[in-house]
């Protein structure tokens, strides 16, 4: 019937509620705190209709945010009948602080990675070409040796450049029909 029936105190804590607020009253967007909303939304729309729907919200309140994974199951009886939604809440900030973190260092050391790879690069070709000079067939294989060595590493910093702008949604994705 859209009410809160019971909230576990870890939920309480989450969501920085007390429970008598809001226990056997209808869900009414209005009356929760704003950084609440989409929380209050998202269960609305869960106890509406049989689904099983998972999403990821921020919170955002006095400076600091708490991003939860909200996931809605509906509660049915023995004769398969709608008697509710259990909403379980899972505080992922850190995961998702890690996450980004472990993103930023990627792009990060590879940008500074990429630097030195394309000088020594230039190196290379200018050694293969002859400007430093006469090279015998076994400097010039040695150099050669160096020089794909480096071009695979050069391979390995953009793939982790392309990782990190995929994770970061910046890679725009192109869509056509295929054959299977």
């Amino acid at each position: 019937r859209g009410r809160v029936v019971m909230m576990n105190p870890y939920a309480q804590r989450l969501l920085r509620v007390h429970t008598r607020q809001y226990i056997n009253k209808a869900l009414v967007v209005s009356q929760f705190p704003q950084a609440l909303r989409p929380l209050v939304e998202f269960v609305q729309r869960a106890t509406k209709e049989p689904v099983y729907e998972s999403t990821e919200l921020t919170v955002e309140e006095e400076g600091e945010h708490t991003i939860i994974q909200a996931t809605a199951l509906q509660v049915t009886d023995s004769d398969n009948t709608n008697i509710g939604s259990l909403v379980i809440l899972r505080n992922i900030t850190k995961e998702k602080d890690l996450d980004q973190m472990k993103s930023d260092f990627i792009s990060v050391a590879a940008h500074q990675l990429r630097t030195p790879l394309a000088t020594l690069k230039w190196l290379f070709k200018l050694l293969l070409d002859g400007d430093g000079g006469d090279l015998s067939a076994k400097q010039k294989d040695l150099i050669s040796k160096g020089y794909q060595r480096n071009d695979e590493v050069i391979e390995i910093v953009n793939n982790l450049l392309d990782v990190s702008e995929i994770e970061g949604g910046r890679l725009p994705f192109t869509f056509s029909d295929a054959s299977l």
